[in-house]
């Protein structure tokens, strides 16, 4: 009966560790109000092949952007360190939203639902960008890094949207 309920103890530890490892989330956003309409502004973020000549953080996207598909992420966190993800579209919903999910091996390791969120301001367009990750990796790193290069990714799109409005003006 005691070896029993050992294991039964044990058993319920592991689902219990397991359950909460699956569990375990983190956001990050970071936001910004651009000068531009929502419109120009999706027009910007899903103009992947152009990312090299002003994103710091996703320095490429190749693929359909529409719902259920998949598309290739280069992504940059440090300096000449380059990740690529073969994320799905979640959302594509035209000058409002566009999220999309990676991951790293199966569900449950290192997920990563990365959005933007774009509202009307005032004239201009409220950007919501961040990630919601989830997975057992979280146990072992700190998704909050990611932080400085979401702010860094919507500083160069605030100056590539101001580029837009001066050209516009020639």
């Amino acid at each position: 009966m005691k070896t029993r309920f050992k294991l039964l103890a044990i058993t319920a530890t592991i689902l219990g560790l397991a359950t909460s490892a699956l569990l375990t989330k983190n956001e990050v956003t970071a936001e910004i109000i651009l000068d531009a309409q929502p419109n120009q502004v999706w027009q910007i973020l899903t103009d992947g092949e152009n990312f090299s000549k002003w994103n710091p953080f996703v320095t490429n996207m190749q693929g359909v952007i529409q719902k259920g598909e998949k598309i290739v992420i280069t992504m940059e966190p440090k300096p000449g360190k380059k990740m690529v993800f073969k994320p799905k579209v979640l959302e594509a919903v035209p000058n409002e939203e566009l999220r999309w999910i990676g991951r790293v091996g199966v569900p449950g390791i290192f997920d990563g639902e990365h959005y933007f969120i774009l509202e009307p301001y005032d004239g201009k367009t409220r950007l919501v960008h961040g990630e919601q990750f989830s997975g057992i990796a979280l146990w072992f790193m700190d998704t909050n890094q990611f932080s400085k290069n979401f702010k860094a990714m919507n500083i160069a799109l605030s100056q590539r949207v101001n580029e837009f409005n001066e050209a516009a003006t020639q």
